[in-house]
């Protein structure tokens, strides 16, 4: 069975944590990042990413309410997924969720992005994920900067940015 060309989608998710994320970022455009193809195999729209319930895959429908935008890339990011397919069903890296305070502290003081201390090695948070999935596809993302250390609006702005990222219907 064939599976579709994987796509990068974000949402600005409209409960508390969405907001809060949202809030730190300072750009209030999006709080979650997420990956999503067509599947043959599960006869509709899939998605993997970092949920509060850790590295999951879920149906696409599962986000419709909180208007998904989704980008198309040329790229085949299959070889990011296999790569870190170990990590499926690792637990939400809410660690470094947290340990993203100082990121974004030191980001809107003084303009730079450090290291997340509180990064694990085996758990993921949603843009953290994402950001290594399109590193381990060989695309490079955001130089010099640690995937623990990258937030979805960093990581959307980057995929606006692109010239390898297209925005499709949702």
């Amino acid at each position: 069975m064939a599976e579709g060309p994987i796509m990068v989608g974000f949402t600005a998710s409209p409960g508390l944590l969405g907001a809060m994320i949202r809030a730190a970022e300072a750009s209030g455009a999006v709080s979650h990042a997420f990956l999503a193809w067509d599947s043959e195999a599960f006869g509709g729209r899939m998605t993997i990413g970092a949920n509060w319930n850790g590295l999951t895959v879920e149906p696409f429908e599962a986000l419709v309410h909180d208007r998904p935008l989704l980008f198309a890339t040329p790229a085949d990011l299959w070889p990011g997924v296999r790569a870190l397919r170990r990590f499926i069903n690792s637990h939400y890296d809410y660690a470094a969720l947290l340990g993203m305070v100082a990121v974004e502290a030191e980001q809107h003081l003084r303009g730079r992005i450090i290291r997340n201390p509180l990064a694990s090695k085996a758990d993921f948070f949603c843009s953290e994920y994402v950001t290594a999935v399109i590193r381990a596809s060989q695309m490079t993302i955001l130089p010099g900067v640690p995937p623990g250390s990258v937030d979805p609006a960093d990581l959307f702005k980057w995929v606006c940015d692109s010239n390898n990222f297209k925005e499709v219907a949702a």
